[in-house]
């Protein structure tokens, strides 16, 4: 199913990717007026320096310049020139399946790389993507999709074990099987999974076997958030503390007290971590002082989620706000209204912020000047999780859905128009 764009009139500098990719990326350059062409025949610059301005123009600019001249129009074709604007932008050649995601990167010219990945943008900012349903081989309406990436999802039902399954195939990989009750939160990467449950314990799993490696115990409530990396793993609770692992040995190395909610939310990078609670408030921990956590203030409900970077801190709230912090002041830059319930997850980069809510609907925010862009209204309950990459945002929902929303841009006719070219440029 495709989904239409939103609030189209406000993108009118945004082309459609199939009405004007050719306006964007022309094949070769118009007839330039004499005007011009003097202009800048005299410059003489070397072609290394004019490489070098080129890649600081946005993308109209370098459509423009391909159609100056054809000294212009064959340099910008150089691929060394495309694929240093890629790395510029962190793009990377777009692959339909992970199959293809594995293979070694193609020798397809970077320009068209740049073409897919700037047109996929555009379908974000203006809305316009294609809509499926992931299942598993059993699915059966009552599994929970907790969380997922781009190979597996967890998916658990209350008061059953949990398990893992391939997201590409919709086949069980293993089963989470020894938690009294219901795994409560989970986090995972490609060499384990790391489970809580209402019965306040942690388990550590290996991915590839399926076993469970440790158990983790210390906590006197139930598990409601958990991170961790290859040396720590970072735990919430109902008990309103957060404790901190040894993911080798299960050790607990610090219990840092503050909140007088459930720890709801956290994450942690290095030394540093955020958390988000049931008392309204975001605290930020430096390991190396725990005991002094700064305290932000301003939601008026529990803080469901939050993330943080470098720079800034966002979060939601079951007040149905949205909040931008800044990370070194702990100032609120700004506040994000519009869902009409809580927000329960978000996800941001530097262009945009990801919501989704209790109101049933996923929201998409300029980062810059947090206005929404568009709303995606599919699910039929709370959106629970989110997660997008530069291509597609995949969403669960209490509804027992899990959606993928491509934005992605693949032209397959790529190679006809490099054939078209260069039987232009011979001629």
């Amino acid at each position: 199913m495709r989904v239409p764009a939103h609030s189209i009139a406000s993108f009118a500098p945004y082309p459609s990717c199939t009405s004007h990719k050719k306006a964007l990326f022309p094949s070769s350059p118009s007839p330039a007026p004499q005007s011009t062409r003097n202009m800048y025949a005299p410059l003489g610059l070397p072609t290394e320096l004019l490489q070098t301005i080129m890649t600081h123009l946005d993308t109209p600019s370098l459509a423009s310049s391909a159609q100056v001249c054809k000294t212009w129009h064959t340099l910008l074709g150089d691929n060394i020139l495309w694929k240093r604007l890629c790395n510029q932008n962190n793009w990377h050649p777009i692959s339909k399946t992970r199959t293809e995601m594995i293979k070694e990167v193609s020798l397809k010219p970077w320009k068209h790389v740049y073409k897919h990945n700037f047109l996929t943008w555009v379908n974000w900012m203006r809305g316009d993507c294609q809509v499926r349903s992931v299942l598993d081989v059993e699915g059966n309406g009552r599994n929970l999709p907790m969380q997922f990436d781009d190979s597996w999802v967890v998916s658990v039902v209350l008061g059953e074990d949990g398990k893992v399954w391939d997201m590409e195939t919709g086949e069980c990989h293993f089963r989470l099987v020894g938690h009294q009750g219901t795994i409560s939160a989970v986090k995972f990467d490609r060499k384990y999974v790391v489970t809580g449950g209402i019965d306040t314990t942690l388990k550590i799993w290996d991915i590839s076997s399926g076993e469970c490696l440790r158990t983790l115990v210390g906590h006197q409530g139930e598990i409601v958030s958990v991170q961790y990396d290859d040396d720590v793993v970072v735990s919430g609770s109902e008990d309103c503390d957060i404790r901190v692992w040894r993911m080798g040995t299960g050790e607990c190395l610090s219990v840092l007290s503050g909140h007088t909610g459930a720890v709801c939310c956290l994450q942690f990078e290095k030394d540093v971590i955020v958390s988000g609670s049931a008392d309204h408030t975001i605290k930020i921990w430096s390991l190396l002082t725990p005991m002094t956590p700064r305290t932000l203030t301003g939601h008026t409900g529990y803080v469901y989620c939050l993330q943080f970077n470098h720079t800034h801190i966002c979060s939601g709230s079951e007040d149905a706000s949205i909040k931008v912090w800044d990370m070194v002041s702990g100032q609120c830059l700004k506040t994000l209204l519009g869902h009409e319930m809580g927000v329960v997850c978000l996800q941001f980069d530097e262009r945009k912020i990801v919501s989704g809510s209790s109101d049933k609907s996923v929201k998409v925010w300029d980062m810059k000047t947090g206005s929404c862009l568009y709303t995606l209204k599919q699910h039929t309950e709370t959106v629970w999780n989110l997660k997008f990459t530069s291509t597609k945002l995949i969403t669960s929902s209490f509804d027992r859905t899990l959606l993928v929303w491509d934005f992605a841009v693949i032209d397959d006719n790529d190679d006809k128009e490099d054939k078209e070219e260069e039987e232009e440029e011979d001629a």
